[in-house]
This record gives structure tokens, sequence and C-alpha cells, in this order.
């Protein structure tokens, strides 16, 4: 396994992340207590979109685990 990007956003160690199945999103979770969701230019060069990123919401806790929904 290898480097291939790394994104910038969370605040603290990310727990789990997830791909969608188009390969266009990945959605991260965090001990900072957000899930990011990253929309991806190409994922064989996974470049962010510019100012892509997003948080989609705050819990009190931190986040450990996501999954995308099959009829994303």
């Amino acid at each position: 396994m290898r480097l291939i990007a790394t994104y910038k956003g969370h605040t603290a160690n990310v727990t789990n992340l997830s791909i969608g199945s188009l390969n266009s999103q990945i959605v991260s979770v965090s001990e900072d207590k957000t899930i990011k969701v990253w929309i991806l230019q190409d994922f064989d060069t996974p470049k962010i979109i510019k100012n892509s990123s997003m948080t989609v919401m705050a819990h009190e806790k931190p986040v450990n685990a996501v999954k995308w929904s099959p009829d994303e």
C-alpha cells in the first residue's frame, strides 16, 4: 500500500472513511466530531475539486464509523 493523496480539513485523527460507488466522493469521519464529504475530480488521480470539501455536521462526541447508502 502506498500514499497517493493527503487531504487537509480535519483537526484530529480520521477514524474511518468510505468511497462512493461512483468513485467521485469520499466521506471521512474524525475524532474532531465532524463528517466531511470530499468531491474528487478524478479517482485515478485523486485531486479534490477546489473548495469541494464540506462539513456535514458536528457531533457531541468523536465519530467512529461511516458508510454510504446503497442508493447514493
